[in-house]
């Protein structure tokens, strides 16, 4: 019964262990997470930013090329 009450004590240098190794891995945790969390967003960010430039590039492009053929369709002016 007095290991099992030893084990329970708080305030032993089993628990000061415990507690100082978790607030470690949370620290590095921390450490490494920030970034890495920032560079992913980034990095995804600059990506999404080039796939619309592309897509508005292109979209741009079609509809440039559709207003020639109606106008050479319809012969219709321009100013």
């Amino acid at each position: 019964m007095h290991t099992v009450r030893s084990l329970l004590n708080w305030r032993s240098l089993r628990w000061k262990i415990a507690l100082l190794v978790a607030v470690a891995c949370c620290a590095v945790a921390l450490t490494v997470g920030l970034p890495v969390h920032r560079s992913t967003l980034d990095r995804s960010m600059n990506d999404g930013a080039a796939k619309a430039v592309t897509a508005l590039s292109h979209s741009v492009e079609r509809y440039a090329r559709d207003v020639r053929r109606w106008v050479a369709a319809t012969g219709a002016a321009t100013r």
